[in-house]
């Protein structure tokens, strides 16, 4: 996990938390199915909504074999599923509701559209729909791969009436490249149909887990907000590719989600960070895109927009050059046993500075227990609990008045590109 990434999110946050409302952004579209006109009447005492919204099913659907074109799954369903195959293929599961899980298998998104895809639907539920409520709901595991699901209670005008309905959603990304989105337009059986979701994820990534992959989950104020997901491959030329894909959905009100995708990518070739990416959508407004990539010696070259300004340019690394992925952890697994110290690192963090380095200080104070480290970044500090391999365990940081916490999920492999 990239601490600066989420301590750079975290200063974001903090100023969304003293801000008042913000203009709104372009909508992104999706494929993805509206919820039904609301089954729920208005007549309905505020006990009966109550206990419906908690209902669950007392037994998960037994697995069922599915298959598409270029992928094989067993999902839960009471029956069997109703495939309809195309660029998207879409998947029905008969849960034992009024309404069945639909799945939509998505090839056209990127791994750092989780937060983007909820802003889609969310945002524009349809005509004569009002969003009483909306948030974000669970981070889930599913194999080594995260589920992300949220809710939106809804009223829909009908006739004299008004009736309500509950839209659950879950997203879950393979890192093959298919998105998985599922939806549930019923009120109640929230973990349920979290449960259900990662079931069809797991069983669509089974095989798919590469070398080293991390994720970390996290919470505002105890509530899910979002999660960070890195992974490594090799490009064509045999280089590894480090990659990280960052979702956070923040509530500014109760119907109201501030969304946020960030991706980052390094290649790295010969002990030395050849180029790298960084891309940052916002309410679906994909604003940020900057490349940069080795000149010579410790000079790299940037391009890109930056909150949809061109820009080009030129940074120095400094003599120590930027730092590989796990270096940070390989130097604080060395420094486990010490009961004092400090020492900094210097990151290329386009969205604070794109022609200089940012600066993250890492320490440990006398009396702090052996496996704490206190992390500094541009002003802010976060306490973490360390693994013995120097990766975060977990990580606390205030942001005013609240509190947000990183904890880490999963974690395969082991760092080899650190110097």
């Amino acid at each position: 996990m990239k601490r600066s990434a989420w301590l750079t999110g975290s200063c974001a946050i903090s100023l969304l938390l003293g801000c008042g409302s913000a203009a709104p952004s372009p909508r992104a579209t999706t494929a993805q199915p509206k919820p039904n006109q609301a089954p729920a009447s208005e007549s309905m005492t505020a006990a009966q909504i109550d206990q419906m919204i908690a209902r669950e099913l007392p037994t998960l659907p037994p697995s069922v074999a599915v298959a598409g074109k270029d992928w094989k799954a067993n999902v839960p369903s009471l029956t069997p599923p109703k495939l309809t195959p195309g660029d998207t293929d879409l998947l029905e599961l008969a849960i034992g509701t009024s309404a069945p899980v639909r799945c939509a298998l998505r090839r056209d998104l990127d791994a750092a559209s989780t937060a983007t895809v909820f802003h889609s639907v969310f945002a524009d539920l349809g005509e004569g729909i009002t969003v009483a409520s909306v948030k974000p709901e669970a981070v889930l595991l599913a194999g080594s791969v995260p589920v992300m699901t949220a809710t939106t209670i809804y009223t829909v005008e009908k006739a004299e009436t008004r009736a309500f309905g509950e839209l659950k959603m879950a997203i879950g990304t393979l890192r093959r490249g298919v998105v998985v989105i599922c939806n549930h337009d019923e009120p109640g059986y929230h973990k349920s149909f979290g449960e259900i979701v990662r079931r069809v994820v797991e069983s669509l990534a089974d095989g798919s887990a590469e070398a080293e992959v991390e994720l970390v989950a996290a919470t505002l104020q105890n509530e899910p907000v979002g999660f960070s997901h890195s992974w490594k491959t090799r490009d064509e030329k045999g280089g590894d590719v480090y990659r990280s894909a960052n979702a956070l959905m923040i509530r500014r009100t109760p119907t109201e989600l501030v969304y946020s995708d960030t991706y980052a990518e390094q290649t790295i070739k010969k002990q030395r960070v050849e180029s790298g990416v960084w891309a940052k959508v916002e309410n679906g407004d994909a604003a940020s895109v900057i490349r940069y990539h080795h000149l010579k010696g410790s000079k790299y070259a940037y391009e890109g927009l930056l909150k949809k300004k061109k820009v080009e340019g030129t940074f120095d690394a400094g003599k120590a050059g930027l730092p590989l992925p796990h270096a940070t952890e390989a130097r604080l697994a060395k420094l486990m046993s010490k009961p004092e110290f400090s020492f900094e690192e210097r990151e290329y963090t386009p969205s604070l500075s794109l022609d200089a380095l940012s600066v993250t200080t890492y320490s440990r104070k006398a009396g702090d227990p052996l496996d704490r480290a206190r992390t500094t970044f541009e002003g802010l500090e976060a306490l973490e609990i360390l693994n013995p391999d120097g990766s975060a365990r977990s990580l606390e940081m205030s942001l005013g008045t609240v509190s947000m916490q990183l904890k880490q999920l999963y974690r395969s492999g082991s760092g080899t590109a650190a110097r």
